[in-house]
């Protein structure tokens, strides 16, 4: 059996929070809940109705069906609403002030979610989900100061640190969430901060600007904050980001440790960390903050948007029928290059060209380090 969050389920879901505290394996759990479908079986923030719990929700096969379907993993998304549900540890779990955006005229994709305990209340942050809208507004973040998921992220924090009051907080997300949390605790009012007892970013992308870094509002809460990404790190490293944080062994290889479930656990029942990131992710979080920076912030902007009209973001395809109808998407995406404007095709090919040259120097500079980070 693999040692990730289902060991952890059967090794220590009969531990109540007072038996064994709520941990980072917990939040990497919550955080994974947030990419569920609960939006039609739980209150939106919206609604004057208290949270529900978890076994109110999944009344049936059919519901727990519909919460994981077209979700990145529908089947361990499956296996782990139905460990949940009998885990004496999340006997507890009531899920409730959902908010829900998806606005495709403004690239938005945000989803906030609260999982309330008796003492504290977990504030969720969803990452990018399947829609390719979801990934532009990821991409924007490369030129654009903040995008309208991470404002709303901000808001939502404070419209849900109301409604649970006086419950202690817990900030968590996977992905672009854990990067909505940064963004959210940072910028809400100081009078929240002694509330927030905990923060958890679950290998989130950074920031166009490293000012967030050096705010007075971070440093307050710095101490709260806990950053993992995987050994092999390919979405955590990207812009400017903390440094500050921990190193998770995975299981997979390349992208695939940015899946939660790869993400290994230890006998007690944390995350199992190693003291360095992988030399092929320090290579590429070199390479590819230095493209990002080469390329000016206009030219930026042009090619994201360049890049997601050839893919079809706006013609409501998502990863999902990607990755069910590669050969396809392929075509597709072939024929919108070849009627793109020459101009238009030789500012991707300039952008490749760079990109290429600053791997091949960047590789050569740090081969010293192949044996030290390895």
């Amino acid at each position: 059996m693999k040692k990730n969050a289902f060991y952890f389920i059967k090794k220590h879901g009969g531990k109540t929070f007072k038996e064994f505290p709520f941990n980072e394996v917990d939040s990497l759990i919550l955080s994974q809940l947030s990419y569920f479908n609960f939006t039609d079986y739980a209150p939106s923030i919206n609604e004057k109705k208290d949270p529900i719990t978890l076994n109110e929700i999944i009344s049936d096969d059919f519901v727990l069906y519909k919460i994981c379907q077209n979700t990145l993993d529908e089947k361990l998304n499956r296996k782990l609403l139905n460990a949940l549900k009998t885990s004496r540890r999340y006997a507890e779990l009531k899920v409730g002030y959902i908010d829900d955006k998806f606005v495709e005229s403004r690239s938005e994709q945000f989803y906030g979610i609260t999982f309330v305990f008796n003492d504290f209340a977990y504030v969720a942050f969803r990452g990018t989900d399947p829609s390719l809208i979801g990934w532009k507004e990821d991409f924007e973040m490369s030129f654009m100061d903040s995008v309208v998921a991470q404002n709303e992220a901000k808001q939502y924090l404070e419209s849900v640190a109301k409604l649970v009051n006086p419950l202690s907080l817990i900030v968590g997300g996977h992905s672009k969430g854990g990067n909505l949390t940064y963004y959210s605790v940072v910028k809400v009012d100081r009078s929240l901060h002694p509330r927030i007892i905990k923060i958890y970013n679950h290998d989130g992308p950074g920031f166009k600007s490293a000012d967030i870094f050096h705010s007075e509002n971070y440093l307050d809460l710095e101490s709260k904050m806990v950053k993992m990404m995987p050994d092999d790190a390919m979405i955590g490293i990207l812009m400017h980001h903390s440094w500050n944080y921990q190193v998770i062994k995975c299981y997979g290889f390349s992208i695939l440790k940015h899946d939660l479930f790869n993400w290994q656990v230890t006998k007690d029942g944390h995350l199992k960390t190693i003291k360095h990131l992988f030399y092929h992710a320090h290579v590429f979080d070199k390479i590819v903050n230095e493209w990002i920076n080469s390329i000016e912030e206009e030219e930026r902007k042009k090619l994201v948007l360049t890049l997601f009209d050839l893919i079809g973001a706006n013609s409501n395809i998502s990863v999902l029928d990607i990755k069910r109808h590669p050969i396809v998407f392929y075509k597709m995406f072939r024929r919108r290059y070849k009627a793109l404007p020459e101009e238009r095709k030789e500012f991707i090919r300039c952008c490749l060209r760079k990109y290429k040259e600053i791997s091949k120097r960047i590789y050569n500079e740090q081969k010293h380090l192949k044996k030290i980070v390895n």
